[in-house]
C-alpha cells in the first residue's frame, strides 16, 4: 500500500497538484458556469437554480467533472495506458457498451442511445469517444512502422467502421460523424501517408454527392425520411419554413434578437423566442440559441473563444509533447471539443443542416459533460507524466522524482 503513496514513481501524489493545467480546468468550468446560467434561462418549468431543474444538475455534474479532472492528473497511469492487453481491453470495452445499448437501452424521440441506471440516462456513445482516442493512440504507436501498409490501414479502419456502424444504428449519425472526424484527426495527426489520405478524400466526395441526390431524389433509399427532410430544408429553408426548418429559422431570429449584449438572463419568457415555446431542445441542442438571445453577441463570442481555446490548449499541449502517445490523446481530445462545437453552432446559426449535437461544456446532458471533463483530466494526466524531458516549449515537464 506504501508503494501507491511513496517511491520513486508513486501510483499517486498530490504534489502533482501543481502541474496541473489550470488555465485549461478554468476554461472548461468557465464555459460550464456559462450553460449553468443559459439552463436556468432555458428551462421554462424549472427556472434558475430550482432543485428539480436541469441547471442544478449541470452545475452538480460541472463539479464532480471539475474535481474528476483534477483528481485524474494526480494518478500515473502510464502502466495502464502501456499495458499490452490495453489496446484490446478499451476497443472490446467500445463493443460491449454499444451493444448493451441494442439490448438493454432505452428509446427517447424514436432513437436507443441511452441505459437507465436508476434516475439517470446514461449515453455509452460519449463514453465510446474516450474509449477510441485511447484505443487509437496505442494501436497508432504499437503500428507506427507499419502503418503505411495497407492491411494495417484496413484492418484500423475496419475497426473503427464497426464501432460507428453501431452509433450509426441507434440512429445517431452525428455522433457517428463526430467520432469518425475525431479517428481520422488522429490518423492525420499521426503522419498518415497522404496517398492514404488522399484516397479516402477521394472516396468520400461522391458519396456524399450520392447522399445529397438521394436526399433530393424525394424519395430516398439511403437516409431515413426525417434525414433527407433535414437535408432539404437546408438547402430550401424556404419551403420548409413551417416544418423542418422552422427551429433553424427562429433560432437564427433569436440569436439576431439578442443584438450586441442580449435581453438579460431575467428577461421575461414573454420577451423571449426561447421563452414562448418557439425554440425545441433550448437546454441542450439549441442552447447556443439561448447564450444569444440572452447574452447577445458578446454572449457568443466569449463561448466561442473559451471552446476555441480549451481546443488550443489541447493541441498546444500535443504539440510540445515527447511521448507520441500522450500527443495523440490530447489531439483527439481538442478535435472532439472543436468539431463539437463547430456542428452544434453550425446549426444553430444555419450554416449546417439540422442535427442533434450538443455544445461542449455547456449544452444539458451530465454523459456529455462528464465525459468530456475525462477526456481533459487524460489529457493533463498524460501531459504531467510525459516520460521524457521536454524543454522546447511551455509545456516542459520533468518525470517527478518524489
Amino acid at each position: 500500500m506504501k508503494d501507491f503513496f511513496r517511491g520513486d514513481d508513486p501510483l499517486f501524489s498530490i504534489r502533482k497538484a501543481a502541474k496541473i493545467d489550470y488555465a485549461l480546468l478554468l476554461m472548461m468550468i468557465g464555459a460550464s458556469a456559462i450553460g449553468v446560467l443559459a439552463i436556468g434561462a432555458a428551462d421554462i418549468r424549472h427556472p434558475g437554480l430550482s432543485p428539480d431543474g436541469f441547471a442544478v444538475r449541470h452545475l452538480a455534474g460541472t463539479v464532480i467533472g471539475a474535481l474528476i479532472a483534477f483528481i485524474l492528473p494526480l494518478f500515473d497511469l502510464r502502466g495502464v495506458f502501456t499495458h499490452k492487453r490495453f489496446c484490446q481491453a478499451v476497443y472490446a470495452l467500445s463493443l460491449l457498451l454499444l451493444v448493451a445499448v441494442r439490448l438493454f437501452g432505452v428509446t427517447y424521440g424514436g432513437a436507443k442511445r441511452w441505459i437507465d441506471i436508476g434516475p439517470f440516462s446514461f449515453q455509452p456513445s460519449e463514453v465510446v469517444k474516450i474509449l477510441l482516442i485511447l484505443f487509437y493512440a496505442e494501436f497508432i504507436i504499437r503500428y507506427k512502422n507499419r502503418m503505411h501498409s495497407l492491411g494495417i490501414f484496413t484492418i484500423s479502419a475496419a475497426c473503427g467502421a464497426v464501432v460507428l456502424a453501431l452509433i450509426a444504428l441507434q440512429p445517431d449519425l452525428s455522433t457517428a460523424a463526430v467520432t469518425a472526424l475525431i479517428v481520422c484527426g488522429m490518423f492525420f495527426a499521426a503522419g498518415l501517408a497522404w496517398q492514404i489520405v488522399g484516397g479516402v478524400i477521394a472516396a468520400m466526395i461522391p458519396l456524399v454527392l450520392i447522399l445529397f441526390m438521394d436526399a433530393l431524389s424525394g424519395s430516398s433509399r439511403f437516409l431515413r425520411g426525417y434525414q433527407a427532410q433535414r437535408i432539404l430544408a437546408w438547402l430550401h429553408p424556404e419551403d420548409y419554413a413551417d416544418s423542418f426548418a422552422y427551429q433553424t429559422m427562429n433560432s437564427m431570429i433569436a440569436i439576431g434578437s439578442g443584438g450586441a449584449i442580449g435581453k438579460g438572463l431575467d428577461a421575461a419568457q414573454s420577451q423571449t423566442l426561447f421563452g414562448t415555446g418557439y425554440i425545441a431542445e433550448s437546454t441542450t441542442d439549441f442552447i447556443y440559441t439561448v447564450i444569444g438571445e440572452t447574452l447577445g453577441f458578446a454572449g457568443c463570442v466569449l463561448v466561442i473563444a473559451l471552446l476555441f481555446g480549451i481546443a488550443l490548449r489541447c493541441f498546444m499541449i500535443a504539440a510540445y509533447m515527447q511521448d507520441p502517445r500522450g500527443s495523440l490523446i490530447a489531439m483527439g481530445t481538442g478535435i472532439w471539443v472543436l468539431v463539437q462545437s463547430f456542428l452544434n453552432i453550425g446549426v444553430a446559426t444555419g450554416l449546417l443542416p439540422n442535427t442533434g449535437i450538443p455544445l461542449p461544456f455547456i449544452s444539458s446532458g451530465l454523459s456529455s459533460l462528464l465525459c468530456l471533463y475525462t477526456a481533459a483530466g487524460i489529457v493533463m494526466n498524460v501531459r504531467i507524466h510525459d516520460h521524457e524531458d521536454n524543454t522546447a516549449g511551455p509545456y516542459s515537464t520533468e518525470r517527478s522524482e518524489e
